[in-house]
């Protein structure tokens, strides 16, 4: 087509080498014989720009396309191309936009290029003069000086970028390297207008002092094999040089003492060594300086070194003592020795893991001339800018990366509580509060010392000991473990010791006072406190979260209560902290490699409300960090079930996350859900949220390197790329290259899948899906938009083919009408490799449902109430569907003793408030067209509901239940409704866990109701009504009140045209269920694979009415009953007869007509209710003897 010919020529221009423009063209003619595939236009990929395309080391190529408008490229419109070894292209993330003509707003340039940047500069409250300096003719960038503003030269292009509607702008595109702080800022300014369209913080704050588990022992080195860089190549000499430091796989002084290295260059990545920049043999630099990393000293916080670093000579000899009795203004050389050598050991291990030259790594001098150089990372030692923090900055291939390390507090002082086992939890906890109330820890006390017990005192929150134990034989001479909440600490206290408990921990929780957990405070006793005799602490969220998952996994906890004083300088140096230079470093990797090395603006947070709370998006960054910084310190005799904490030696910690990591999902049982609130922080300003959304991405990358390494083994050396652990670690760094701008989890989940087929042939596929399924990214999780992390579903379910096993599938209505005829969807298929001979389909139906002789395609076999279908040859991976029908028995039914119908709106309910004295119930439309009473759900903080009357729940009665029918569009995890039950006339409230059916689905965040681990309903049920129900078993012979409870957070709602929860038909019953097991296997063994039971509920009479007064001459059942996509019409007449039979709107509009010969033998009809609305529908047979109709409700 013409358009490829410009584009064509285009590349030719811009491509660097022929190997790069063969490989370019090769992506450019795929682009062009597939984008209707993809779903894009052919005036969409005119003028595509090749704006990154290189082939690795692997023989991999990747090829970064740009999408543009009249020549000008879209921001962030990046598709990435890969072909294999083998010369197969496919396209692996697209981002470009479709129909992008029709999406222009504005294309003309009313300011100037000096007007955008002092708009900046206003919008950051800095006053400054803006010069023209230069235009490069090639690049058509143009650069600026604004020396109160940046301290770099400012680059400014021409971009597109879409505004909240999705309309693009013209706008200028420029980067500015902060004067007053460490934000690199990229910015887009609309060129017609003059205002911000968005910024993007180049920087990455970390903030490693919140969200700890707070646990340190100065004492503990552990023996391990260091890393050593075998040279590839033995012609290569490297420098010689020599430095003493901590080496990996060490993450701090706590794992190893200062060993002195020589030679630690790895013979590909740093051929000459790490003093060289010229690529001519001898050193350049005898500093902390050289071709991938200058460290220096930046005390004043002008990002240039303040002078005096380290000289090694002209033999590179940088042996400089960390003494750790000294201050860090003591230990500067050694410090930056460390920082030097832990970048540049970083640089050449990932080098090797293909983050290298032409993928866009950080040097001073590309020796194989591919990728931009120039960009070495500056590495700030004690840097003066802030304190208990680090940062890293990454503009594009071509600018240095920045890393700063600060100085942070020492817990120092004193502690007053230490875990003594297991191993991975040993050590002093030096962050908690004390209690102003029972038995202090003094100094020369003795130990206070035993198992953590959780308490327990039955009830739904009985870890807030409220209550008396029931536990107490466990509590007896041990420490108990109780949570925050509910009533007063002294209380808590009373009640562990009267249960025999010798000293209580109150772990914190998140939520309170708009805390994360991490907080912890001087307990008060209140009206109890004078009563307790043993000591209490507050530990923080964290730490409890690992105490709690040890003693979940079956590992006792040992705690001594004792006062530990301590003689350590007031402040220590993260630029000894291997495992957060790592973690920053990374930053730099993945932001470098998603979209491609020019890119660096893909992995963004957005924070809507200013709160410095990250609202939205998917963004993994942290993780990768994360799990980067575990693989580099990885060793001999490691586990993958042990926990594995990130640890923080500058905090006197070993663990910064919520969980340490490992496979055993006791230690560690993060899933998908659990990133739906929080994320890093998105400037200097911001705090950190509560609940990274990478720990996740960190903890599957974690669990795939212990996948393969039980199959591929361990190789601590990094030497054989056949380990587990390298190819573990090559795919997370190809998935980086291969997923889209902008990613969620389920594209990042796809890019490793894809790298796995492009580095492996997809041999691992099957271990990919295992391990990603297991925390609920599985073949139907759905990430909604990856700028959204609320939006998405989890799903465990692995690749199909990769569990070899016959499988059968069955869908049956769930609710059914006394009397009706169902009808049974089933699937079957055969995943074992080869043909499965005389298989059999087995149904294992309950007395009340049988089957309907003939129904099934296949011989059917009855024996009692078992079915046996005969379906014969089952080929591999070749699916069969059939559908068979039972009948439920007339005379089994549920027993209704009271339904509130709601059509009075509610008259004999109580209405109820207990916030800010509003009730937002009123009367709406209810699932069968008529009244229910919905609650709206508000931005401001609210907390109300309705109690129902008093009702008397019978003893003669097998199973009484509540069901309601209701629907709900709320902020998942934030807004909330849930059940109580009083029994005593609503003076106290028990809360309701007890559903047999459509029970709570979310965690709630603490501050809602202020009440710890609630869960309830939230998130959204799509517009349609569900039918819940709840066990009455408990309150037989009680006369009970039910409440529902709706409540609110300060902030934002969902987007819905009725954003709150609406209920309909309470109704109280004697329950009566059908229960359904379908099984799948041969001759010789039936029962080789059976599924789920499925649990039908059996109607009652005083459900909604579907019979029509008027008259009733034939005999018809409608179900399901409600419909969502089909509904079935079971018919018969006392005469042979031709009859009409009509679907009609409640107003009598005719949608359906159908003609039939009816008997006295039922008939089954069926009608396809896809293409109609939701609501109420009229089902009529008629004749010219009479008229029959029943309603129904389309879902």
């Amino acid at each position: 087509m013409k358009i490829f010919t410009s584009l064509l020529f285009s590349i030719f221009l811009s491509a660097g080498t022929m190997a790069q423009s063969q490989i370019s063209s090769k992506a450019v003619q795929h682009l062009s014989d597939s984008y209707e595939q993809i779903g894009l236009e052919a005036s969409d990929i005119e003028n595509v720009i090749v704006d990154h395309a290189y082939t690795d080391d692997k023989g991999i190529s990747f090829i970064y396309l740009v999408q543009t408008h009249e020549g000008v490229p879209v921001y962030n419109a990046i598709m990435t191309i890969a072909i294999s070894k083998k010369g197969k292209v496919m396209t692996t993330a697209n981002r470009f936009i479709h129909d992008l003509k029709s999406k222009v707003a504005s294309t003309d340039t009313n300011v100037s290029a000096v007007e955008a940047i002092q708009n900046v500069a206003k919008h950051f409250n800095i006053e400054t003069t803006v010069s023209a300096l230069r235009t490069d003719s090639k690049t058509g960038v143009s650069y600026f000086s604004a020396n109160e503003l940046a301290i770099s030269e400012i680059p400014v292009s021409f971009k597109y970028e879409a505004d909240a509607e999705g309309k693009l702008h013209k706008a200028y595109d420029l980067s500015i390297d902060m004067k007053e702080n460490a934000d690199y800022w990229s910015v887009r300014v609309d060129a017609q207008t003059g205002n911000i369209l968005s910024k993007n913080n180049w920087t990455v704050y970390c903030n490693h002092d919140h969200n700890k588990m707070s646990i340190s022992d100065h004492n503990c080195k552990t023996d391990f094999i260091q890393h050593t860089n075998a040279r590839h190549n033995s012609a290569v000499l490297g420098d010689g040089a020599s430095y003493r430091v901590y080496p990996f796989p060490a993450e701090s002084p706590l794992q190893s003492d200062p060993v002195l290295l020589v030679d630690p260059s790895d013979a590909e990545a740093s051929p000459l060594g790490w003093h060289d920049t010229d690529g001519m043999d001898g050193a350049e630099y005898t500093i902390t300086r050289g071709n991938n990393v200058h460290a220096y000293i930046d005390s004043l916080s002008n990002n240039n070194s303040v002078g005096g670093e380290p000289e090694g000579g002209e033999n590179l000899v940088f042996d400089f003592t960390h003494d750790q009795s000294n201050e860090p203004n003591k230990n500067t050389e050694a410090a930056q020795v460390n920082l030097f050598y832990a970048n540049n050991f970083l640089h050449d291990f990932t080098y090797n893991l293909g983050f290298n030259e032409v993928a866009g790594n950080f040097q001073a001098n590309n020796y194989s001339g591919e990728g931009n150089d120039s960009d070495y990372v500056r590495a700030e030692a004690i840097d003066g800018s802030g304190v208990n923090n680090a940062n890293f900055s990454t503009p594009p291939d071509g600018g240095s990366g920045r890393m700063q390390m600060y100085l942070w507090d020492n817990p120092g002082g004193a502690s007053f509580a230490s875990i003594n086992s297991p191993a991975e939890l040993a050590g002093t906890v030096t962050t908690v509060g004390e209690a102003n109330y029972g038995q202090p820890i003094a100094e020369g006390a003795a130990p206070i010392s035993g198992k953590a017990v959780l308490y327990s005192d039955g009830t739904q929150f009985g870890s807030q000991a409220c209550n008396a134990a029931t536990n107490s034989s466990e509590l007896a001479g041990n420490i108990a473990i109780i949570d925050r909440g509910s009533c007063e600490f002294g209380r808590k206290s009373l009640n562990a010791e009267e249960a025999g408990a010798i000293a209580v921990v109150i772990c914190n929780i998140f939520g309170v006072s708009g805390g994360d957990g991490e907080e912890v405070i001087t307990l008060g006793g209140g009206a109890d406190g004078g009563l307790v005799n043993i000591p209490t602490l507050m530990f923080q969220l964290s730490v409890c979260n690992s105490i709690k998952a040890s003693i979940s996994a079956g590992i006792d906890v040992d705690l001594s209560f004792v006062y530990t004083g301590f003689d350590e300088p007031n402040e220590l140096d993260g630029s000894y902290e291997n495992g957060i230079i790592a973690h920053e470093f990374s930053h730099g990797i993945s932001n470098r490699l998603t979209g491609g090395a020019n890119a660096a603006g893909c992995l963004q947070t957005f924070d809507t409300d200013a709160d410095g709370m990250v609202d939205s998006g998917e963004q993994m960054g942290e993780g990768w960090s994360d799990f980067i910084g575990m693989i580099a310190t990885i060793k001999e005799g490691d586990s993958g079930a042990d926990a594995k904490p990130i640890g923080a030696y500058v905090r006197g910690e070993s663990g910064i996350r919520r969980y340490p990591y490992s496979t055993d999902m006791k230690i560690c049982p993060l899933t998908y859900n659990d990133i739906r609130v929080g994320g890093p922080a998105v400037d200097a300003d911001d705090s950190f949220a509560p609940h990274p959304i990478g720990e996740l991405i960190a903890a599957i990358g974690w669990d795939l390197t212990w996948a393969l390494i039980d199959q591929y083994g361990l190789d601590p050396t990094w030497q054989d790329q056949n380990s587990g652990n390298y190819i573990a670690a090559r795919l997370v760094i190809d998935g980086m290259k291969l997923q889209p701008c902008q990613p969620g989890y389920v594209d990042a989940r796809d890019a490793i899948l894809f790298a796995d087929e492009l580095n492996n042939d997809g041999v691992n596929v099957c271990t990919i899906w295992e391990v990603f399924a297991r925390r609920g990214l599985g073949m139907m999780a759905d990430q909604g938009s990856s700028l959204d992390h609320r939006d998405g579903t989890e799903d465990f379910t692995a690749m199909e083919t990769c569990i070899e096993k016959l499988k059968v599938k069955r869908e049956i209505a769930e609710l059914v009408q006394p009397g009706a005829i169902l009808t049974v969807d089933v699937e079957a298929i055969n995943h074992i490799p080869g043909d499965a001979i005389a298989t059999l389909i087995t149904e294992k139906l309950q007395e009340g449902l049988s089957y309907i002789d003939g129904s099934a395609p296949f011989p059917a076999t009855v024996n009692g109430n078992i079915v046996t279908f005969d379906i014969g040859m089952l080929e591999y991976n070749q699916p069969i569907e059939f559908s068979y029908k039972v009948a439920a028995s007339v005379d089994v039914r549920s027993v209704s003793f009271n339904l509130e119908d709601l059509e009075d709106g509610g008259a004999n309910f109580e209405f109820f408030d207990l916030d800010n004295g509003f009730n937002f119930f009123f009367e709406t439309e209810g699932r069968n067209g008529t009244r229910a009473l919905g609650g709206a759900a508000p931005t401001t903080e609210v907390d109300f509901g309705i109690i129902t009357p008093a009702y008397d729940i019978p003893t003669n009665i097998e199973v009484p239940a509540l069901r309601f029918w209701h629907k709900y569009d709320l902020e998942a995890s934030s807004d909330a409704v849930f059940l109580s039950i009083s029994t005593d006339g609503g003076d106290t409230w028990e809360y309701v866990t007890d559903f047999l059916k459509n029970g709570y689905n979310d965690d709630i965040q603490y501050g809602t109701f202020a009440i710890p681990a609630l869960r309830a309903f939230s998130g959204s049920t799509s517009g349609e009504f569900i039918d819940s129900y709840v066990d009455l078993s408990a309150y037989k012979g009680e006369s009970i009140k039910i409440r529902f409870r709706l409540g609110t957070d300060d902030n934002t709602t969902v987007d819905a045209d009725f954003p709150g929860w609406i209920i309909d038909d309470i109704e109280l019953m004697d329950l009566t269920q059908y229960e359904v097991e379908t099984c799948i296997g041969t001759l010789a063994d039936p029962e080789i694979e059976c599924n789920d039971s499925t649990t039908i509920i059996v109607d009652t009479n005083l459900a909604t009415s579907t019979k029509d007064a008027e008259s009733d001459i034939y005999d018809m059942t409608l179900y399901p009953n409600p419909a969502k996509t089909k509904i079935y019409l079971d018919v018969s007449s006392p005469i042979s007869e031709i009859v009409q039979i009509k679907l009609t709107s409640i107003e009598g509009r005719v949608i359906r007509t159908s003609a039939a010969r009816l008997n006295n033998t039922v008939q089954t009809i069926g009608f396809n209710l896809v293409d109609i609305d939701r609501g109420m529908y009229l089902m009529q047979v008629q004749s010219e003897n009479g008229l029959s109709t029943r309603k129904f409700v389309k879902n």
